[in-house]
């Protein structure tokens, strides 16, 4: 019978035969539902050419249908094919609508379910495959090939057990099938068992909708994403969309912080996108074009007077009014050199490029978000010489002019090595300003200019492949998103380059939180390769101090390399510590692979005032941790001392640097000493009168004593016996260091000495 087109499944049509149609089925006893389905499968038929052989198959036969059975609306069979639009392959014979709940297992399913817009029953179901929830715990539910083969899940989808969707036709240039999702997303497998292919999701529901946290990544992975409902990631979970992603007119998607949307290819906002403080916005594909604008917020603390080191990570906007300056290279400054700050308030922030802004600390930049290529000038005075002293007696060096303020120009943080290795054409190291000091007149003047207040230069905490001068738990090798920093162009003559910043910066991984701040540091696990690292720090009586870092790493010379040393000046005034290299000053130094127990580095100190100071270790890693020790030689008092057991202090007679006297080593074996004058070597002993010093043959002029401080406590530069006795020294068990000076060679013998 052909009965109405919405009950097709019960239109007993089986066949075109003009003659004979025989039934060939299965014939053992079934429920009504089940004979109704064999009824209706071509299958079960077969044509034949007369009548004798359905007289002698069928005639005299008994067909049982049994009462009972249990018939679920919407659970999938593929009893007849893999066609979603057939009827017969659901279990009670009825394509689902929006109030049903779709099920895909193995109990019933014997094939996968196909939903494609050929099928030629598909415009009976207005070429739209519809559910209410989806849940797929088996088999696979295949969109793929057209954006016109379309599911609308009006409830929830759950991936589950063994099931997979597959939207993918392994065709990288035609566009996959189409899902609208009115309620949440939940995949219980991996993020593989997602095939996306080229495909849309579109998520349509009207309250939040979640993706749960889908292995390994912790979200799901989609092509194309539409959002056509409102979206916040601290509700609704990160979002990576491999293709497009567009935000609906009148909807609002909401990047919370620490969290991230991330979009491979195109971003359209026809509604509104907002990027709260730590959040982060990522993009891969360097060509792909973004339209409409984002709202990015960023937001750090400070104290009056203290400047923020902003860029802009959006098209369209201007500096504010006030106290606001870019750096300019090449500029003369009043010192006498090249380089100082210019104003720039109230002027289009270019892209790539720094700015300072005073009390400026929170902001929210309102734009088209910035992608791909980009390309700021950087530039190079005209200086190459050897340091002189500036007009305010700061010591100007060939770098000065090279320094460039730059800035992380997207909505997300960047990895600072990966830029430092694309750009060769600067040193390979970044300075992020910290602020940590107060503006104070006691600050001395800066290399460009004089001034009645000062920030320090010793804010500045500098970073390369090695680490970070602040030490193993400081900045975490991410550049965040709105921050500027300082490049240090390669010496040369005076010219103007570009750098470049490209989306490989860019990543979900990366931690967009550490703008312009040291609080609450994460441990920087950018860079895997080998390294043994320590801090040394420089600290003075009233417990300021200012650190360097040496290390041991992969791929590191005895000679200058961009990426693991960086260069430091000193200034008058300041207190600091650096290691000496090829004749110049370092705050970080990379020292090469396999450690050698026998190296030594040659470092100096200046120092601000006459005084007593003291040189410790902030932290060590890697061999340092174990059993390796650090010792500090100080070449003026023939000291070798362990760095690990205590803090070596030591007296500073002249304010100034230091650049020949400390030694860093890795052995304690005693000095040889280049200054003996012969095999005899001077008697010393303790008496009840006080220090008798035998000479022993010694041509003796001079005697003078110093403590482990490097303090004087005798001299008597008139010595014209064999022994003198010193009795002014006051005994309380010390060690002594006693330098003799003999005059015929004008040589020194230094002897250690317990008293």
């Amino acid at each position: 019978s052909g009965l109405p087109i919405n009950l097709n499944c019960f239109s007993l049509m089986p066949g075109s035969a003009t003659d004979f149609l025989e039934y060939t089925g299965p014939t053992t006893p079934a429920t009504k539902l089940d004979w109704i389905a064999r009824l209706n499968n071509p299958v079960n038929w077969t044509n034949r050419v007369d009548c004798l052989g359905y007289l002698s198959t069928h005639v005299g036969q008994t067909y049982t249908v049994l009462t009972g059975g249990v018939y679920i609306d919407g659970v999938w069979t593929g009893t007849r094919s893999t066609d979603w639009f057939d009827c017969s392959n659901w279990q009670t014979l009825e394509v689902p609508d929006n109030t049903i709940d779709v099920n895909i297992n193995n109990t019933y399913a014997i094939r996968d379910a196909v939903i494609d817009i050929a099928s030629p029953l598909a415009p009976t179901y207005s070429n739209i495959a519809v559910a209410h929830n989806l849940d797929i715990t088996d088999r696979r539910l295949v969109i793929e090939g057209n954006a016109n083969n379309v599911l609308q899940v009006h409830g929830n989808l759950t991936l589950d057990g063994t099931g997979i969707i597959d939207m993918d036709d392994n065709n990288a240039t035609t566009a996959d099938g189409t899902i609208y999702l009115h309620g949440n997303w939940t995949n219980n497998r991996t993020e593989t068992e997602f095939e996306e292919g080229n495909s849309t999701v579109h998520f349509v529901g009207t309250t939040d909708q979640i993706i749960n946290n889908v292995a390994p990544i912790g979200t799901e992975v989609f092509h194309n994403v539409v959002l056509n409902n409102n979206f916040t990631t601290n509700i609704s979970n990160n979002l990576i969309a491999t293709g497009n992603l567009t935000v609906s007119s009148g909807r609002i998607a909401t990047v919370s912080p620490n969290n991230y949307i991330q979009v491979n290819n195109n971003l359209t906002v026809s509604g509104t996108f907002n990027v709260l403080d730590d959040g982060s916005l990522i993009q891969v594909n360097d060509g792909a074009t973004n339209t409409g604008s984002i709202s990015y917020q960023r937001t750090t603390t400070g104290n009056t007077n203290d400047y923020v080191y902003w860029s802009s990570p959006v098209n369209g906007v201007n500096t504010p009014s006030g106290y606001i300056y870019t750096w300019d290279a090449d500029v003369p400054n009043t010192n006498g050199g090249e380089g100082n700050w210019v104003a720039a308030a109230s002027t289009p922030m270019l892209p790539g490029v720094g700015y300072i802004m005073r009390n400026i600390f929170s902001r929210t930049f309102n734009g088209q978000p910035r992608n791909g290529v980009i390309q700021p000038v950087i530039t190079r005075g005209t200086y190459q010489g050897a340091d002189y002293a500036g007009t305010n007696g700061v010591t100007i060096t060939r770098f000065g002019d090279n320094w460039n303020l730059v800035g992380n120009p997207y909505p997300s943080a960047i990895n600072a090595i990966d830029f430092l290795a694309l750009n060769t054409n600067i040193e390979g190291a970044v300075r992020i300003w910290t602020h940590n000091t107060t503006l104070s007149a006691a600050i001395p003047n800066p290399f460009y200019g004089s001034f009645v207040a000062n920030y320090t230069p010793n804010d500045y905490i500098t970073y390369n492949a090695l680490g970070t001068t602040s030490g193993p738990a400081g900045f975490n090798g991410f550049i965040a998103g709105g921050q500027s920093f300082m490049v240090n162009m390669i010496d040369g003559a005076a010219t103007t380059q570009n750098i470049t910043f490209n989306n490989s910066l860019r990543s979900r991984a990366y931690d967009n939180g550490q703008f312009y701040r040291t609080a609450n540091p994460t441990v920087n696990t950018i860079n895997t390769s080998e390294k043994h690292r320590f801090w040394l720090d420089i600290v003075n009586q009233n417990n300021v101090s200012e650190r360097a870092l040496i290390g041991y790493v992969e791929n590191a010379t005895h000679s200058k390399d961009r990426l693991f040393d960086a260069v430091t000046s000193v200034v008058p005034g300041f207190l600091k510590i650096y290691t000496i290299l090829e004749q110049d000053k370092m705050t970080i130094e990379g020292r090469p692979l396999p450690f050698d127990v026998n190296d030594k580095v040659a470092f100096g100190v200046n120092v601000p005032t006459v005084g007593n100071y003291t040189i410790a270790l902030a932290a060590v890693d890697g061999i340092f941790e174990n059993n390796q020790n650090i010792y500090i030689e100080d070449k003026l008092l023939g000291i070798i001392h362990n760095l690990k057991e205590t803090p070596y202090s030591f007296a500073a007679d002249n304010a100034g640097e230091m650049n020949n006297r400390f030694v860093i080593r890795y052995t304690n074996e005693t000095l040889s000493n280049g200054d003996d004058v012969s095999t005899n070597q001077a008697v010393i002993f303790n008496s009840n009168n006080g220090i008798n010093i035998n000479f022993n043959g010694v041509s003796a002029s001079q005697v003078i004593i110093h403590d482990v401080l490097g303090r004087i406590l005798y001299q008597n530069n008139n010595i014209n016996t064999q022994e003198i006795i010193i009795n002014s020294i006051e005994k309380n068990n010390q060690p002594l260091i006693i330098s003799i000076l003999d005059k015929n060679s004008g040589k020194t013998i230094k002897l250690k000495h317990l008293y």
